[in-house]
């Protein structure tokens, strides 16, 4: 039996196949842990906890520079598949597939790969993340909506305590504009734009 017939160059994509399902299944893991601690976020805000709120912001930066490492590896295996592809005519014919430019051709060349699978891993996987990604984005909306509510709130007690009502009104650019005791006060960028330099 020869070389090739031990080790086909078939089998080196099925090894690229499970190099990418550990790299999803790890997105998988660190964005769990990511919704979990905006939710967390969301609790802390609530309750005004500044102390917790501080400790998970810095707990959910080092999850999102474990995600940015993920990112990093998942385009070094797109480099190396496509290294692969350039020396490996038979497999391009196979696959359909000269060269990966982004994440949904690697998905693609990965779901032709796992045609010949009992188990779909990676199409379960990327299911799972963007579901994730989704309660994610979710969760980040109720807290921004929070946190404007919040500083919406003290910009009232602010004007109250200093005698003055606030209301902020938008222009038909729609640029913001505040009237304090009936008097309007364009934001800066506006008045930038109507400024006129000496020369």
């Amino acid at each position: 039996m020869t070389e090739e017939e031990l080790n086909p160059k078939g089998d080196k994509i099925n090894f690229f196949y499970y190099q990418v399902t550990d790299i999803w299944k790890r997105f998988c893991e660190e964005h769990a842990t990511l919704f979990n601690l905006t939710c967390d976020e969301y609790t802390h805000l609530l309750k005004t906890d500044m102390d917790k709120l501080e400790e998970t912001i810095n707990t959910k930066s080092k999850t999102i520079d474990r995600i940015n490492i993920l990112d990093n590896l998942r385009s070094e295996i797109i480099d190396e598949i496509n290294t692969f592809l350039q020396t490996n005519e038979n497999v391009k014919k196979k696959y359909k597939f000269g060269k990966i430019k982004n994440v949904n051709e690697l998905l693609s060349l990965m779901e032709n790969v796992e045609q010949s699978l009992e188990e779909k891993y990676l199409s379960n996987f990327n299911n799972l993340l963007i579901n994730i990604i989704e309660k994610i984005q979710a969760q980040n909306k109720k807290n921004h909506i929070f946190i404007n509510k919040a500083i919406h709130s003290l910009n009232e007690m602010k004007g109250n305590v200093e005698g003055k009502k606030s209301y902020e009104t938008y222009t038909k650019r729609g640029v913001t504009t505040n009237k304090v005791n009936n008097v309007v006060k364009k934001n800066s960028d506006e008045l930038g734009g109507n400024f006129v330099k000496p020369s």
